[in-house]
């Protein structure tokens, strides 16, 4: 895979991680 594709992973990875805050954190705390 080329640096390009991989910066564009990193920034759609980014986008989802943003949108979906709230979820990331109940499922962190639910594993703990």
């Amino acid at each position: 895979m080329t640096p390009v594709l991989l910066l564009d992973l990193c920034i759609a990875l980014m986008n989802l991680l943003a949108q979906a805050p709230d979820y990331i954190y109940l499922d962190v705390h639910d594993y703990q």
